[in-house]
């Protein structure tokens, strides 16, 4: 029988076709890999640093939406033909398909961590490492690193933070289909289409929810609890579940084939104008922009679906397109360890390195793709790794790994095991540096200037934070105070593995309202400092316990570069207070002064000679002018360019400390 026109363009398929079935089902797999090189290519990008693609993480989404989509068809087809949900074959198919590629690459890092990171970054990286193979990744990134800008953590296993909610969504929404289908036929003798209807709605309590929650949990200083949480994330995996449920439907697909180039067409414009207001991401993002975004990459997916014949899924099906889809998840894996690796995730564009990570990103994948997952997939180990056999393995590979990682440093089965690299005596030549975002960012140029001088640097910095580990307080929609109490805990930890000589305090959050007990105390009351005093002798006394030596680096005073911060930023209270109210600042000094006098052990530094020199700012208060020959050396006025200043400032310090502890 001949094609029938639509109002769209689109051919229908043979009236002897069942609704929504692909003209040519060899192309259905062809076109939706060539959305899934849309994707990739967009999340590559974005982490390449190169222009004009702020919204490449958008790419994340569409997989989201994509994924929900494809498993619930899986699923539901299944359950259409057999009544029931297999989920030993569904698990199984999953481990096999997507376990092999992600442990190589965790097996990789881990390698490179423990021959080449530095040391202080060496523990983090193990415990990147054990909960990406644990696939809780997104949990861990959420409190321990920043995606959105570069703040001295970054991981080369961030971007496993994805994954983690991919797994966890084909953990839960199985389970959920399985028991409730079995519900509806078991107990309510209902049919199968009233089962997929029910789960339709199901689906959309959940979409609704999650929506909700995104909104809720945005905080524009905290945007990684909403946008990495699985609670926040779940309605674009599940959106795309809704769609399949939907299409479950013949009516509905058969509508959707009807209308196919309609959609494709509506999805792509829809999809391309929010990206250009959506980089960032944007706080309209988590404000209805995403919701918007996935309904964009919906009628995308119906539209390649149910319009394999039209030009433009022809156009997705292009072999060199197509492929690059099926490698999509290698090409995933593999290019953020690249990126960081060759320095090129932190903003700055460089070609020479950008195009370095990404021939190596796509030679990894295609081997990896060739070598590893196919064969495990389809050839003879698939054939041997029947679905059971796929979970044990699975389960077999996830001990082994995470006992590797444990060997590494930091995890918990480490601190268990007592695999510690250090202990015993104290080592004058270790260095522990605590303190906030500073000296985090700092790190690295510390390390190596370290390494220069015979001495190792471990960090126990947390951004935003007081090594006291006091609880502080930034406002009524805070959501940083609780993360500072742990900090003992990771400070006491690194003691007992590394035995420093040395602890190097520099931090600027000890003038920052804080809580005590549940009350709020501000640097206003003669209260507060009171409390700070006590606490500085009590962390100090805890941090030196066993003879080591405290260098407590008197908090400096801001560059010019904080009045070029985002008006945003303007309110914020270390921003506000170190500009209007300095006097917090030199209080804080005056009280350490005073106790650094009475007590040998502590030693301090002055913070003003790393960026002020010895002439106060002109005409600006409380700043300092750190500009060096035309260049600002903090430029939001807190964080050193590292790049510029970081070494000199790394050597100045490590100088500094040890012209007054020897």
């Amino acid at each position: 029988m001949a094609s029938t026109n639509t109002p769209c363009g689109a051919s229908m398929p043979p009236a002897n076709s069942p609704p929504g079935t692909p003209a040519h089902h060899g192309n259905r797999f062809d076109a939706l890999d060539g959305l899934r090189t849309v994707a990739v290519g967009l999340v590559v990008l974005f982490h390449v640093s190169v222009p004009h693609m702020a919204a490449g993480l958008l790419g994340v989404d569409m997989f989201f939406v994509l994924s929900g989509f494809l498993i619930t068809s899986g699923l539901v087809g299944q359950f259409q033909r057999t009544g029931r949900i297999s989920l030993g074959d569904f698990w199984g198919r999953r481990i096999k398909r997507l376990m092999p590629a992600a442990l190589l690459v965790v097996c990789v890092v881990l390698i490179w961590a423990a021959n080449f990171t530095l040391l202080h970054r060496r523990n983090n990286i193990a415990v990147d490492a054990w909960y990406t193979i644990f696939y809780l990744a997104n949990w861990r990134f959420i409190d321990s690193s920043s995606y959105f800008e570069n703040d001295g953590t970054v991981s080369p296993l961030l971007h496993m933070w994805s994954l983690a909610v991919e797994e966890q969504f084909y953990i839960v929404w199985p389970l959920l289909i399985a028991g409730f289908t079995w519900l509806v036929l078991k107990v309510f003798r209902a049919g199968s289409r009233k089962a997929v209807r029910a789960l339709a709605v199901i689906a959309v309590a959940i979409v609704a929810v999650s929506v909700v929650l995104l909104a809720a949990l945005y905080a524009p200083r905290a945007a990684e609890r909403a946008y990495m949480g699985t609670d926040a994330k779940a309605f674009e995996p599940m959106f795309g579940a809704l769609l399949a449920l939907l299409v479950a439907n013949p009516r509905f697909a058969a509508w959707c084939t009807r209308w196919a180039r309609c959609l494709f067409w509506g999805g792509a414009v829809s999809t391309a104008t929010l990206f250009t207001v959506l980089g960032g991401p944007a706080p309209f993002y988590f404000q209805g922009g995403a919701l918007l975004f996935s309904l964009g990459t919906g009628a995308l997916i119906l539209g390649v679906r149910h319009g394999l014949t039209t030009p433009e899924a022809k156009a997705l099906a292009f072999a060199p397109i197509s492929y690059l889809g099926r490698i999509s998840y290698g090409l995933y894996l593999w290019h953020w360890p690249m990126a960081v690796w060759f320095g090129v995730h932190s903003g700055s564009f460089r070609p020479p390195q950008t195009v370095a990570v990404l021939v190596l990103t796509l030679a990894c994948s295609s081997a990896s793709y060739h070598l590893v997952e196919m064969p495990i997939r389809q050839g003879r180990i698939g054939n041997f790794l029947k679905p059971w056999r796929a979970i044990i393995a699975g389960a077999t590979a996830m001990v082994i790994m995470a006992l590797s990682s444990s060997f590494v440093g930091g995890t918990p089965l480490s601190r268990a095991l007592h695999l510690r690299q250090g202990g015993g005596d104290l080592k004058r030549d270790v260095i522990m540096l605590v303190g906030d975002s500073v000296p985090l960012r700092m790190a690295d140029p510390l390390a190596v200037a370290g390494q220069e001088r015979g001495l190792t640097v471990v960090e126990t910095a947390q951004g935003m934070c007081t090594p006291m580990g006091a609880f502080l307080y930034f406002g009524p929609d805070d959501r940083f105070g609780k993360l500072c109490p742990p900090v003992k805990d990771v400070q006491d930890e690194v003691i007992a593995t590394y035995s420093p000589g040395t602890i190097l305090w520099w931090s600027r959050h000890e003038y920052i309202d804080r809580y005590e007990g549940d009350r709020v105390l501000s640097p206003e009351s003669d209260e507060f400092w009171e409390v700070q005093r006590r606490d500085l002798i009590a962390t100090a006394e805890r941090l030196t316990d066993r003879g080591e030596t405290l260098v407590i680096v008197l908090t400096e005073r801001p560059g010019i570069g904080m009045l070029s911060r985002p008006s945003a930023e303007m309110n914020f209270m270390l921003v506000q207070y170190s500009i209007d109210h300095d006097e917090y600042r030199q209080r804080f000094n005056q009280i350490v002064t005073e106790v650094a006098a009475q007590r040998e052990y502590i030693r301090t530094i002055d913070g003003d000679s790393l960026f002020c020199g010895d002439a106060p700012g002109v005409g600006l208060g409380p700043l300092c002018d750190d500009t060096v020959d035309g260049n600002v050396m903090r430029p939001d006025g807190n964080h050193v360019d590292n790049d510029l200043f970081g070494a000199q400032v790394a050597e100045q310090l490590l100088d500094k400390m040890r012209a007054v502890v020897s």
